[in-house]
């Protein structure tokens, strides 16, 4: 359609310029003569406005515009010079200025159609992208634009592709971890829920003996704490999730606070056999803290590493401060995860792997994830690293801007029993 005009507009210039040039000279000659001499002056002033153009191809649209308008007002007067003399001679000024004006008319619009037509173009392959993008597809690499403001508008389009991407991408993701979920949930709810209705059936048929009564009932209770304990772990998951938790931070010693813990966990892992060792390596680092959820975030961390590590084992944690970061490093015997299992298992519950491996009574496998949700509403990081006698978590917090490295005078203290 722009070639379609483009000839059109040659034409009817040409034409013009001839019709006025022939009735000024009177004769084929003369009118060619000074149609060419207009047209040669304004042509070459429009070959250089659309060199112009090329050069300055993705500036902004006004400055291209101004070369176009540059260009029309230069061939009017290239025109006027190059066929100066006819013009003086003739006692016709009116009819040398249409043949002027025809030529210079021409080479505007002319140069003024290319910019359109670069514009048109570019501008239909923007709308079909975003159609694409709409559509759900996405938008390759797009050429450079003639414009600045369509560049821009094309990174625009290829950052919102990119976006949109990465949206479907975790809203995949969330529903395989969903349904992952769910499916490990109705593992978890099935077993003891069926150990539960056994033990209902066997005292509703009397065949329980009295002096048996009393580990069933024992039975009981531990599927009973077992599925509240589920519950109450999905409970606080959602509400992370949510970002329904607040938190009242403070001003805490996390190297106290871990003491704290290490020494509540002495029983635990002395009845499991595994050493627990905690080391403070420079200044007690402050962090600004809600004392019972990152007690609860690091109680979950070192449960978990205490009953999954081998008897005779040892657990090691570190407290310190790194790149302007306080940071706990907790480092078990687990005997390995696989690699598959290390990219999931800070995330939806690992059902057989990790949580329930060894350990049939040892919680409900929502630690994990729930201590990574407390640990990212203080605003820190949580890693998991393979080693290879068995795994160690790298958990990062931002220091208290108000007492550095340890350096304090009044933080609050950790929590004593």
């Amino acid at each position: 359609m722009t070639l379609r005009r483009a000839i059109i507009v040659f034409v009817t210039g040409s034409a013009i310029a001839t019709l006025a040039a022939w009735n000024l000279q009177g004769s084929v000659v003369g009118a060619a003569q000074l149609t060419g001499r207009a047209s040669g002056g304004a042509l070459l002033v429009g070959l250089i406005g659309a060199l112009s153009l090329q050069i300055v191809q993705g500036r902004s649209l006004m400055a291209q515009l101004t070369i176009v308008t540059f260009t029309t007002v230069a061939a009017l007067a290239a025109g006027a010079v190059a066929a100066g003399n006819a013009i003086l001679a003739t006692s016709r000024p009116f009819a040398s200025l249409v043949v002027v004006l025809a030529a210079a008319g021409t080479v505007g619009i002319l140069v003024g159609l290319l910019l359109a037509a670069r514009v048109q173009g570019a501008s239909e392959l923007l709308a079909e992208t975003a159609r694409d993008i709409g559509r759900g597809g996405s938008a390759s690499p797009l050429p450079d634009q003639p414009t600045e403001e369509l560049g821009r508008l094309a990174e625009e389009l290829e950052s919102t592709s990119r976006r949109l991407e990465e949206s479907r991408a975790h809203a995949a993701s969330v529903e395989a971890a969903r349904r992952e979920l769910v499916t490990w949930i109705s593992h978890d709810l099935r077993t003891p829920l069926a150990r539960i209705r056994a033990v209902v059936e066997a005292l509703e048929d009397g065949v329980i003996e009295a002096d048996g009564a009393a580990e069933f009932h024992r039975r009981l209770r531990l599927d009973t704490d077992r599925l509240s304990g589920l519950v109450d772990g999905l409970f606080e998951l959602s509400r992370i999730h949510a970002g329904s938790m607040e938190l009242s931070l403070q001003p805490t010693r996390l190297g106290d606070l871990v003491s704290d813990l290490v020494a509540a966990f002495a029983a635990l892992s002395g009845a499991s056999g595994v050493q627990l060792h905690a080391h403070l390596r420079g200044p007690d680092p402050v962090v600004e803290a809600s004392m019972e959820h990152l007690e609860r975030a690091l109680s979950n961390l070192l449960d978990n590493s205490i009953r999954y590590s081998s008897p005779g084992s040892s657990v090691r944690v570190e407290v310190g401060t790194a790149a302007n970061k306080a940071y706990v490093s907790i480092e078990d015997a687990c005997g390995g995860v696989s690699a598959e299992d290390l990219e999931r298992l800070l995330g939806t519950p690992l059902g057989r792997s990790r949580e329930q491996g060894r350990h049939p009574n040892s919680g409900t496998g929502l630690g994990l994830a729930i201590a990574k949700g407390l640990i990212d509403a203080h605003g820190g990081t949580i890693g998991v690293e393979d080693l290879p006698d068995g795994c160690r978590f790298d958990i990062t917090l931002p220091l208290a801007a108000s007492y550095g490295n340890g350096e304090t005078t009044k933080p609050r203290a950790a929590r004593t029993e």
